[in-house]
Parts: C-alpha cells; structure tokens; sequence
C-alpha cells in the first residue's frame, strides 16, 4: 500500500494553492454552499473521500458532469467526468443486462437450469433436488453463498486473478474441486425460498453470458454495450486499462487524518463488481435503461419489455426487498430511486434514476465512505443532482 504523508485537507490547500486544473475543494471557513459545484465540493470533504466523480441525466441525456478532488493523491492527479474508477457492484447491472440481451435473442432462456447453460452441475447440496435457474442468479434468489475464506482470498494485489472465469466456477460448484464447499458455497434454504446476496451468483451469471453467447463477457459488453455506447476507456479487466487514468481505490486514515491508497486489484467473481469506467459512460449507460434501452442517440441495447422486467419485482415473495433482474429499488437519499450501488476496499458508488427515467445521478468516490455520514453525504448528492435535473440543470 502507498501512504501518503500529507494530511487530506492540507494536500487540498496546497493543489489548490498550485492551480491544479478541475479540481473542487472546500474548507470549514467556507460559507454554507449555494452553487451545485460548491455543494458537491463539501460533500467530497463530508465523505473523507479523495476524490469524486459525478454526473446528471435528464431522460437519458447526460445534462451536467464534473470531476471533484483527486483520482490520486500520491500523483496530484485531478479527477475529471472521464476519469475511469472501479464501480463496484455498479457493475453488475451491466452483467445482467448482457444476460437479457442474450434472453431477448433467444439463446438463453432465463428459467432454464443453468447446469445446462454451462455444461457442469451447478446444484444445492442442503437443498437436494432442486434446480437453480438463471432468473435465480439475477434476482439473488439462487441459494449461492459466498464462501468467505475464497471471496477474500481471491483479491489480486495490481492484476486480474488469473484463472479464467471458467475454471473459477466449474472449481466453486463442483462437489470436490479445489474451490468446493456445500455449506460455505450455498446456504441451507431451496433456490427461490430466500434472498441472499450472492457476488458469486453474478460471477457465475458472467460465465452464463460467456457460455450461452459463445465469447467472453469482455468481449460481448465491448461489442454490444460498450462499443455502442461509446463507452470509451471501460473494462472489466486491469490489464486492458491505461492505469494513469484510473482512480486510485484509496482510504481515510482518521488517526493520522491522512489518505492510504489500497493500490489497484482484481478479484474471482470480477463480473460482481470488477467494471472500471468513467461517471459520464456511467451515466450514458444508465440513461439509456432510463430511456427504455434505447440511448438519447438512438442507439438500442434492450427493448422497453426487457428493461421494464428488469425493473419489477423478480421474488415477490421473498420480503420486502425490492430487487430486480440486476436493477433494484432503494431509498437514496430520502428519495425512492431505481439503479444500484456499490463497495468495494477504496470505493463508493451509486447509479439512480426516477422510475420514469425523467432523472438520475451518477456519483462514483475513490474512497470508503464507511460510516454513516459519510455515506449519506455521497447520498445527499445524489439526492440534490436530480432535484437539479428536475429544476432544469443544464452543463455551461
């Protein structure tokens, strides 16, 4: 890990002093902010996080996009709209809608088992009998657990893990493979019968796109997500980014009250949560699922039934957790919002929009954000973006 000797507040004061280039701070003697780009800039100082990458939709069209603070202390790098980070679990809205798009051209079928999409047994040993499906995985109903001991252990200090998703599947969900454990793996109750959160479930709904489609999934998003949209510097890999662009996954030290960065990694389970793009591709994909899914441009990666599906309420039953098919419903800010969030070591993120797609924010922090206050203050600007879209925000 790199330890940055300066302290946060101080390193603000002196870029600020050098004329660093976009970047936003505030100080405790600044007057209460008016402006959207003051509040935002003491919110970046509220979170205790480095740096802050944002962005604004009206019906699909990115309005407003700004970069706050620093992609990375150690090098006064300023974080810009274009800045790439880690988006966390973020990412595995695009997993599931890679997945859909593969339902909509037929070669998946999404109440299939999955052990027949895949070609290995996938398959509940607390729960014998039953078959887990692909709407399973997509809706956190599929009885996957992740095993603590290989979730955590998989984390790749600056690199991708090395097995290919493949291999890290057929090994977690085979009885006997290296990666095997019927209670660590799984939890005791049938698929379908409970909501459990499940990272795996989504790695193992990534190698699901990769055997159905017949390519990887870097390669699928690339041609039918990323490459349409525009989606410029986007990878689920470390290896495919230019790494003097990304923002650095960091943390607040509170004793020292200075800044640690994690360094950049990779892990098992990467379509859970491994994507790396910018706050503005962010929210030039998420506008497109506000729009329908089809972009302000034109450009359709679903159709309106798809996107309308993913949206709904995928296990009724199952509680009064709202979670689609990748998309879920939450409370952000006070308001009722329909996207995801994520977290990953250094990294905070959030993706929401109005369920009539009139507005959404996208805010993506190279930090914790830990504690409650400083997680709601990334939510407070969430919150005051789409009031402002709402109030007729426009980029000048």
């Amino acid at each position: 890990m790199i330890t940055l000797e300066l302290r946060p507040r101080l390193a603000a004061v002196a870029l600020a002093a050098a004329g660093v280039a976009g970047v936003v701070f505030s100080t405790a003697t600044v007057a209460a902010p008016t402006t959207l780009d003051e509040f935002v800039a003491a919110k970046l100082e509220r979170a205790n996080v480095p740096g802050l990458g944002v962005a604004a939709v009206r019906d699909g069209e990115v309005v407003w996009s700004r970069g706050f603070g620093l992609a990375d202390v150690s090098a006064s790098r300023a974080a810009t709209a274009d800045t790439p980070f880690m988006l966390a679990s973020i990412s595995k809205t695009f997993t599931a809608t890679a997945a859909m798009q593969l339902v909509e051209d037929g070669v998946l079928d999404l109440d299939a088992p999955v052990s027949e999409v895949v070609g290995f047994p996938i398959s509940n040993p607390r729960s014998p009998g039953t078959v887990i499906t692909v709407r399973h995985l997509l809706g956190h109903a599929s009885s996957i657990r992740d095993e603590p001991d290989f979730v955590d252990g998989s984390y790749r200090d600056d690199g991708d893990f090395p097995d290919p998703l493949g291999s890290v599947m057929r090994d977690y969900f085979t009885p006997g493979a290296r990666y095997w454990s019927a209670r660590g793996n799984f939890v005791k109750q049938r698929p379908g019968r409970r909501r459990h959160y499940s990272n795996m479930a989504y790695g193992l709904l990534g190698h699901v796109v990769e055997a159905a489609g017949g390519r990887s999934l870097e390669a699928h998003c690339q041609a039918r997500i990323f490459g349409p949209l525009g989606m410029t510097e986007t990878s689920w890999f470390l290896s495919e980014m230019d790494r003097s662009t990304l923002a650095m996954p960091t943390r607040h030290d509170r004793r020292r009250d200075r800044f640690v960065a994690y360094g950049h990694y990779g892990f098992a389970d990467y379509p859970s949560g491994q994507l790396r793009t910018s706050a503005r591709n962010t929210a030039r994909f998420f506008g497109t699922l506000m729009r329908r899914g089809t972009s302000a441009d034109g450009v359709t990666i679903l159709e309106p039934e798809t996107v309308e599906l993913m949206k709904s309420r995928s296990f009724p039953r199952l509680g009064r957790a709202y979670y689609g098919l990748g998309i879920l419903r939450a409370r952000v800010g006070g308001l009722r919002l329909f996207g995801h969030d994520g977290g990953e070591s250094g990294v905070n993120t959030y993706a929401y929009f109005r369920r009539d797609g009139s507005a959404g924010a996208v805010v993506l922090a190279n930090g914790d954000a830990s504690s409650v206050r400083e997680d709601k203050a990334l939510q407070a600007i969430v919150r005051r973006l789409i009031q402002e879209v709402e109030d007729g925000l426009n980029d000048d």
